[in-house]
């Protein structure tokens, strides 16, 4: 039988991309939050505004977002503040913050975990490369978005059993079917027919 006075895992988030910003890293991100939330005790380091919006039961430490130069310094300052907090694991919600990340883990010997998005891994600025793709490849756990991005991984040097693959995904409605559906199939011909939907960017 668990101990009840055990405490829950600890973890730490750090990622530009949360809402208020519209985007899909940014509602990743949040489901991260939220999903660990629900097991572990988790803060997260985001830009300002994300507070209002953030997942329930979750720690927030906001900084400004631009200019990323002033964000990156914020984050790095918020997130050594943590250390304190002796997190068990320090997460970058994306190859931007992965220096980051890594730095504090380090620094209260936590697990470094990095999620990475295509750009993450192929962004081909000589800078960047120099300073983040190496903290990418510290990681203890590399957890890609695609096949291609795992592949993207291997090629940048990261070992092959630290990368693993989480697709993204949506939440479904409860009422996959409606009013909706059958007015737009009606007035395209498609009623009975077979209909193969894309959702995302074709590039």
């Amino acid at each position: 039988m668990a101990d009840p006075q055990m405490r829950r895992r600890r973890v730490v988030l750090v990622t530009r991309n949360l809402p208020p910003l519209v985007g899909g890293m940014e509602r990743l991100n949040w489901h991260m939050a939220a999903e660990l939330a629900k097991t572990h005790e988790v803060a997260i380091i985001g830009p300002r505004g994300c507070a209002a919006v953030a997942p329930e039961g979750v720690e927030v430490h906001e900084v400004p977002l631009r200019p990323l130069w002033v964000f990156l310094l914020a984050a790095l300052g918020e997130a050594r503040r943590l250390v304190r907090w002796k997190p068990d694991s320090v997460m970058a919600g994306s190859g931007l913050t992965a220096p980051i990340a890594w730095l504090v883990a380090r620094a209260c010997g936590a697990g470094f975990v990095v999620y990475v998005h295509g750009l993450d891994v192929a962004l081909r600025q000589p800078v960047y490369r120099l300073l983040w793709l190496p903290a990418i490849r510290r990681a203890d756990r590399v957890i890609a978005n695609s096949r291609p991005t795992r592949e993207l991984c291997i090629q940048i040097g990261v070992l092959l059993e630290r990368v693993g693959i989480v697709h993204p995904g949506v939440d479904l409605p409860l009422e996959a079917t409606g009013p909706q559906s059958s007015d737009f199939r009606a007035q395209n011909d498609l009623v009975g027919r077979r209909v193969l939907l894309s959702v995302g960017r074709l590039t």
